[in-house]
């Protein structure tokens, strides 16, 4: 755990840097996409809330931040508007799994499924926005799909 803490956090400081090196103001939604996903990565009950096997991967997601910042810069216009688009194929699940998870978090339940659901989502980003660090496992929106209908309707 202190090696993979290590690694996550000297990851998480370089996206920081990144964020903090004054990118520029047309990037403000791949900022916003990248805020939130920080958010749900890098907080105080990490290591007690994140599963142990997904922990081992959170140094790979956020590597994979930091190439989506690395080809904003070198790719100019044509890579933003190629990033705003993935970010529109993302919101949905990332906004279908935030739902279902309040939903679930109010009534005490705690899902497996819906866990796997959160994780796959990141797998997905990476499979999106930095493809050449590879997924951990197969992901596509149908798979996706498959997932969520796995999870509990509170």
């Amino acid at each position: 755990v202190v090696a993979l803490a290590g690694s996550i956090l000297e990851q998480s400081q370089a996206v920081e840097l990144a964020l903090d090196s004054g990118v520029p103001r047309a990037w403000q939604p791949v900022v916003d996409d990248v805020d939130a996903q920080l958010a749900g990565l890098v907080h105080p009950s990490m290591f007690t809330e994140t599963p142990f096997h997904w922990l081992g991967h959170e140094a790979r997601f956020l590597r994979a931040i930091l190439a989506r910042f690395e080809k904003l810069r070198n790719g100019a216009v044509a890579a933003l508007q190629r990033d705003v688009q993935l970010i529109g194929e993302v919101r949905p699940w990332v906004e279908m799994h935030a739902q279902r998870a309040r939903e679930q978090r109010e009534r005490a339940i705690i899902d497996p499924e819906l866990v796997h659901f959160r994780w796959m989502i990141e797998e997905y980003r990476v499979s999106l926005f930095a493809q050449e660090l590879g997924t951990s496992l197969k992901v596509s929106p149908q798979r996706l799909e498959k997932q969520w209908q796995k999870t509990r309707r509170p």
